[in-house]
């Protein structure tokens, strides 16, 4: 508290070393926000009363963000043991409802973790294909596709994109990123 307080106090000088912090940044304006009107002549006592209240409601927001993510993350995990109890994997793909962290996936897969190697998961109208394994990623040349070209580098007709890092790829449909799954898998088990 004592840093956050010197920022209220001294935030706009160099010297103070957490200056650049963001979160500490936010919860510094937050306290300014509520120190009161200097017209007033307020007392000392007048902006510690400020001081804390703001610290209060920054403990209150940070650990709401804390419950929300940490709920977020289990229904992901609910998700994947859900997709994994219905879905088959036989293919090394493992589909999903929504996409997932990367986190939660592994944390779920336990004896499949051998099996699995990437997510299908509709967004915004589209579906992607997450590598979830450091050995599989889609080919170069579809990563380094220029804007356009995919679909006629890969011969899907829906594919869209592939993430220059080669970890995941889209397509305007489901049978669309299976098929760029696929063709990938084929590829990376003729090169072997």
């Amino acid at each position: 508290m004592q840093y956050i307080d010197a920022l209220d106090v001294y935030g706009h000088e160099k010297n103070c070393d957490l200056y650049i912090d963001p979160v500490v940044r936010v919860v510094r304006d937050s306290v300014a926000q509520l120190n009161p009107e200097s017209e007033t002549n307020p007392s000392e006592e007048d902006y510690d009363q400020c001081f804390y209240q703001a610290i209060t409601d920054w403990g209150v927001l940070a650990l709401t963000s804390r419950v929300s993510s940490a709920l977020n993350r289990e229904l992901e995990k609910k998700r994947v043991r859900h997709a994994l109890e219905n879905h088959d994997i036989s293919n090394a793909l493992l589909e999903l409802e929504s996409r997932a962290s990367i986190a939660s996936v592994h944390e779920i897969l336990g004896e499949y973790r051998d099996k699995v190697v990437a997510i299908l998961f509709p967004t915004s109208g589209q579906w992607r294909v997450q590598c979830i394994v450091d050995h599989f990623r889609f080919p170069e040349a579809w990563s380094n596709a220029e804007d356009g070209k995919i679909a006629e580098i890969t011969g899907v007709p829906e594919a869209i994109f592939c993430h220059n890092s080669g970890h995941m790829i889209g397509a305007s449909s489901r049978d669309g990123a299976i098929a760029l799954f696929n063709k990938a898998r084929a590829l990376l088990l003729c090169e072997v």
